[in-house]
C-alpha cells in the first residue's frame, strides 16, 4: 500500500516566495503597462502640442483679418515679408524693410518682442527642417514658426521653380500679386490657405533653384518638417479664418481640400504635380 505523500506545513506568519518565473512574469506586465502608458502620455503631449499650434494659428488668422481691414484689402509684402511679418529677430536677422508688421498692435508683441515674448508665432513642435540648414528650429532662425502663402503675403514675387511646366502660371501670378488685394481673390477663400507650419510652402512647392541639387529635398528632409507626427500633414489657417490639420502633396499646388492659387481663371494652368521626389 503506498503511502499518500506529506505536505511540508510552513511555520505560522511565514509566506511562501515568488518563483523566480513568478516574478518575470510579473516584471514583464509592469513593463508591458508602463510602455503602453509612457505610448499613450505620448500621443496626449502631440495631440495638446497640436493644438496650441491650432490656437496660435487662429489669433495670427483674426490679426491679418483686421491689418486687411486697416489696410482696404492690401496684402503685406516685403523682402522676406513670408517669414518676418510677425515675431523676435531670429538669429538669421533677416533683411526686411518695413518690420513686423504683424507684431503690433494686431498680435499685442510690440515692435520688437524677446524671444520669450513671442510665443504665439512659435509652434512648440517646431524642429526646423529647412533644406539648406536642418537642424536648428526655425523659430530660432527666422523669428517665427510659421509661412503665408507667398501667393499672398511675401516678396511680391514668387521664385523660379525649375519645373518649366508652369512657366505661363508663374508669369500670370508674378504679375497680379505685386499688387495683391483681397478683393483679387476669386478662389474660394475656405481652400486658400493663408499661413501655416513653416514645412507647408516647402511641400507643395519643392523646386526651389536657389537650393543646390545636393542638397534639394530628400524624404528624410521632409519627414522632419512633419513637425505634428502624421506624414505630409501641417496645420495650417485659411483665407476664410478656419484652421485645418491638412494633408499636403508633395510638389502639389492644389489638392481635395487645398488651393495655393488665388485665382479662379488660373485653375486651368496648375499642373499635376510639380518638383522631383
Amino acid at each position: 500500500m503506498r503511502e499518500r505523500g506529506c505536505r511540508r506545513s510552513l511555520p505560522p506568519g511565514h509566506r511562501r516566495a515568488f518563483t523566480l518565473m513568478e516574478l518575470l512574469v510579473v516584471l514583464a506586465l509592469i513593463s508591458l503597462l508602463m510602455a503602453v502608458l509612457l505610448a499613450s502620455l505620448r500621443r496626449a503631449r502631440f495631440s495638446a502640442e497640436r493644438l496650441r499650434c491650432v490656437s496660435n494659428l487662429k489669433q495670427i488668422g483674426g490679426a491679418w483679418t483686421e491689418y486687411l481691414k486697416d489696410y482696404n484689402g492690401r496684402f503685406f509684402g516685403d523682402v522676406n515679408g513670408h517669414v518676418t511679418w510677425a515675431g523676435w529677430r531670429g538669429e538669421r536677422r533677416l533683411t526686411m524693410y518695413q518690420g513686423r508688421v504683424l507684431n503690433d498692435p494686431y498680435l499685442g508683441l510690440g515692435a520688437s518682442p524677446s524671444k520669450e515674448k513671442a510665443g504665439i508665432v512659435q509652434c512648440r513642435m517646431d524642429v526646423g527642417g529647412l533644406p539648406e540648414e536642418p537642424d536648428p528650429a526655425v523659430f530660432l532662425l527666422y523669428g517665427n514658426s510659421y509661412i503665408t502663402n507667398m501667393c499672398l503675403i511675401g516678396h511680391g514675387r514668387l521664385y523660379e521653380f525649375v519645373d518649366s511646366r508652369i512657366k505661363r502660371l508663374l508669369e500670370n501670378l508674378n504679375e497680379r500679386i505685386s499688387r495683391m488685394q483681397l478683393s483679387m481673390v476669386t478662389n474660394p477663400h475656405n481652400v486658400v490657405p493663408l499661413v501655416g507650419d513653416y514645412g507647408w510652402w516647402l511641400q507643395v512647392a519643392p523646386a526651389i533653384p536657389q537650393v543646390d541639387r545636393d542638397k534639394r529635398d530628400d524624404a528624410a528632409k521632409r519627414a522632419r518638417r512633419w513637425w505634428h507626427q502624421k506624414s505630409n500633414c501641417y496645420n495650417i489657417a485659411f483665407l476664410d479664418g478656419h484652421v485645418d490639420f491638412a494633408e499636403i502633396g508633395f510638389g502639389h499646388l492644389k489638392g481635395d481640400h487645398y488651393n495655393v492659387n488665388p485665382f479662379k481663371d488660373l485653375n486651368s494652368l496648375l499642373p499635376s504635380r510639380i518638383g522631383e521626389d
